[in-house]
């Protein structure tokens, strides 16, 4: 607003505040470049979940891997669900935003 900056930072020592900074050409280490990677899907298929770190503070890889296992092969709705209801659930709190995204990988 007339030239003057308003809001936090996008970007300091010790931390960025990403969503904030996605496109912002004055925050210095947020890069536009992806990084990416491929890997080859098993022959039977795999599950991708794509989670905040409000999730993964608080469901560790094994939870989450053991919650996919438990639920029907096609329903991804639910296995989203159960991996959020985990994160509600434990007793370390929800500190932070939490999204998470299942996707079954054919």
């Amino acid at each position: 607003r007339d030239g003057v900056e308003v809001g936090p930072m996008r970007s300091y020592p010790g931390g960025y505040a990403v969503s904030r900074a996605i496109g912002d050409f004055d925050a210095p280490h947020v890069v536009c470049t992806p990084e990416v990677k491929r890997v080859r899907a098993p022959e039977g298929g795999c599950v991708l979940v794509v989670a905040s770190d409000g999730v993964w503070n608080v469901v560790s890889e094994d939870d989450c891997a053991r919650i996919i296992r438990d639920v029907s092969h096609d329903d991804v709705k639910s296995a989203a669900e159960k991996i959020m209801e985990a994160a509600l659930g434990t007793n370390r709190g929800l500190h932070d935003d939490a999204t998470v995204v299942v996707v079954r990988v054919p």
